[in-house]
């Protein structure tokens, strides 16, 4: 099939194709998926080739027919409904309850992906790379710890490759109408197996911050689309929040990932209102960072709220209670600017300390080592911010409060004491 597929792809109905690939998954899915890729690979060098010569023969091998195989490799897709995910209405779900949620079927998943096709192809076929390389990293196993990080890894390594390709191949007017925001790597993939895996791989490292931002994406209220419009996928910002993996994701932020977030700042705070130096360098910088990148990557203040049940266990019958309470997607702006303030003065106060209570020769080397890490972490996040279109006034206020602060940082970075205390 390979080789008349790579030679002629246009002897062959792509719905056989698909058939193929779906016998072929349930006993061998990296074989399945590798031999899908290989199609689509087939197909696309066909396609660029007659578009090159200007050939009209283009059509018969355009990439847009193998919607369907493609449907097949990335199932289920963040469109389809699943079930198993949680994803049903809950009474209790009352934020999400009041939105509409769409439910496609088959031939509207496929004509959403036929537009991702149409859009750049090299993208989603990217798409089922990404779906291989997890696979493999499931099936090897190993340590769960381990197996998340090298998630997170491979899924931020393929929306690298996303952008780069969005940038330079497809159709740029097309292009522009899909909602794949690069820097969040939770939206460059249609498979909602790989988004799913890598959330929660970012929960089991502990990564709120870029669960809280990827996930946002899944929270935009989706605009109002004019019903003569051509529907052309995410032109309407907000598409993702109307599809059933939102529900799912959006329960898991309020009850999982903010309070997990919430909880740290808090310890952070109390340790350094008791005692400033109190705590490890690193766990300072972990904190500050965090807080940085939901101040300056949230794209949207839209919050949804749920009601979950909590147990607890009575102290002295040692009962387990269960008692309903609400949670919200989102911790509070204010919040997350008072702690960047409070803990970032308590981490330059052990900085000074640290040029104190050691050697003259290495007093500052060592203050370095400390405040290099966050100081190279932070210019990067606010590099990356330079070239977004049209900030907020309150975006704008956030990215000069922390480059004020790397201003302080940056004497200790650089081995330098700061003037103010020459």
């Amino acid at each position: 099939i390979m080789q008349y597929a790579k030679a002629e792809p246009a002897l062959f109905d792509a719905r056989l194709l698909r058939a193929v690939v779906k016998l072929v998954l349930p006993h061998d899915c990296i074989a399945g998926l590798t031999l899908g890729l290989g199609i689509c690979q087939a197909y696309l060098s066909n396609q660029r080739l007659h578009e090159q010569r200007g050939d009209a023969e283009s059509e018969s091998v355009s990439c847009t027919m193998l919607d369907a195989l493609v449907h097949v490799l990335l199932f289920p897709t963040v469109f389809d409904t699943d079930t198993s995910a949680g994803s049903a209405a809950d009474s209790s779900d009352s934020a999400m309850a009041a939105r509409p949620v769409l439910v496609p079927n088959v031939q509207m998943v496929r004509e959403r992906i036929s537009e991702c096709l149409a859009a750049c192809p090299e993208a989603v076929f990217e798409m089922v790379r990404l779906e291989i390389s997890i696979q493999e990293t499931v099936l090897k196993g190993g340590e769960q710890k381990a197996v998340a990080e090298d998630i997170v890894r491979i899924v931020q390594r393929h929306a690298k490759s996303v952008r780069v390709l969005l940038e330079n191949t497809g159709e740029p007017e097309q292009r522009m109408h899909i909602q794949i925001h690069a820097q969040y790597p939770a939206t460059t993939t249609l498979s909602a197996s790989a988004v799913r895996l890598y959330l929660n791989s970012l929960l089991s490292t502990r990564g709120y911050d870029e669960h809280l931002v990827n996930s946002q994406w899944w929270r935009v209220a989706p605009a109002a689309v004019p019903a003569d419009a051509g529907h052309v996928i995410g032109s309407d910002i907000g598409w993702l929040s109307s599809f059933p993996l939102a529900r799912m994701l959006n329960r898991q932020t309020a009850s999982a990932i903010v309070p997990r977030m919430q909880r740290q700042i808090d310890v952070v705070l109390a340790t350094i209102k008791k005692e400033p130096l109190g705590l490890e360098p690193r766990l300072y910088r972990d904190t500050l960072l965090k807080v940085a990148r939901v101040t300056l990557l949230m794209r949207s203040d839209q919050h949804l709220s749920f009601v979950v049940d909590v147990a607890s266990k009575n102290k002295e019958t040692g009962e387990t209670l269960t008692t309903r309470q609400t949670v919200s997607t989102a911790i509070d702006s204010s919040v997350l600017a008072d702690a960047f303030d409070s803990i970032g003065s308590a981490f330059l106060m052990l900085l000074e300390a640290l040029t104190r209570h050691s050697s003259h020769r290495d007093a500052f080397k060592r203050a370095a080592s400390e405040a290099l890490p966050l100081y190279e972490s932070l210019s990067q996040l606010l590099e990356s911010q330079r070239n977004v279109r049209d900030p907020t006034d309150m975006l704008k206020s956030r990215m000069m409060a922390v480059r004020k602060y790397l201003r302080k940082l940056e004497h200790y970075a650089n081995g330098q004491q700061p003037s103010g205390q020459q």
